[in-house]
C-alpha cells in the first residue's frame, strides 16, 4: 500500500472499504460529512471532511493498511494502473 499517496485517495475516493490489519472500515463521502465506520459495530462517526478523518482516524494506521476497495470494485492492491488511468 506504500504506493498510495494521501493525496491520490483523496481524489478517487467516494465510498471504499478499508483494511487495517485484520479490521475492516467503511468510509462514505456525504456532501456534508464524511462517516468511518467499523464494518460489524454499527457505530458510525462523521468527520467534517476526509482531511479531517485521515488526521484523527488515519493518519497513525496509513502504513498498514492492507488494502482499499474503491466504489466496491477496485482494488488498490491489485487494480492500482487501472485507477490512475481512469482517475487522471
Amino acid at each position: 500500500m506504500n504506493k498510495v499517496t494521501f493525496e491520490l485517495f483523496e481524489k478517487v475516493f467516494n465510498k471504499i472499504t478499508i483494511y487495517i490489519n485484520n479490521d475492516k472500515y467503511m468510509i462514505i463521502k456525504y456532501d456534508d460529512r464524511v462517516s468511518f465506520q467499523k464494518i460489524g459495530t454499527g457505530s458510525e462517526i462523521d468527520y467534517i471532511n476526509l482531511k479531517d478523518l485521515y488526521e484523527k482516524e488515519l493518519k497513525e494506521s496509513w502504513n498498514n493498511i492492507k488494502d482499499i476497495i474503491l466504489d466496491e470494485t477496485f482494488s488498490f492492491n491489485e487494480d492500482l494502473e487501472t485507477i490512475l488511468e481512469t482517475y487522471k
